[in-house]
């Protein structure tokens, strides 16, 4: 009886190792896919809004937006670049608060315990 070079069921694990880089192939090409569609929806949302905090940059997406249009977008640029103002003045507030109400009970905890902060240095 001659002996066979080959392993037993080789073509088997051939096959499943195949299989399976098909498959990683596949989940790579799938994951490509929805990719492109994401940026593609995003682009299409890009270009239908007119991207306005990119006008108020001076990128101006649309050679052709003239008119009341661009006046629209100019005004929403504007109210946005206005609004993130307003609230960066609303979170500095906020937080002067917060610390000075965080040190008036500190300074009240050192009081309680018969110690006190040499508020000069601060």
């Amino acid at each position: 009886m001659a002996h066979s070079h080959f392993k037993t069921g080789a073509n088997i694990d051939r096959l499943v190792a195949q299989n399976e880089q098909y498959h990683a192939a596949n989940q790579y090409a799938n994951t490509n896919k929805r990719m492109e569609q994401l940026a593609s929806w995003h682009s299409g949302k890009y270009r239908e809004l007119k991207c306005p905090t990119q006008l108020m940059k001076g990128y101006d997406i649309d050679a052709n937006n003239t008119g009341k249009a661009q006046e629209l977008h100019h005004e929403m640029a504007l109210e946005l670049k206005y609004a993130a103002k307003e609230l960066c003045i609303l979170r500095r507030a906020k937080l002067k608060s917060l610390l000075e109400n965080e040190r008036l009970q500190h300074e009240a905890e050192l009081n309680s315990m018969g110690l006190a902060i040499q508020k000069d240095l601060f």
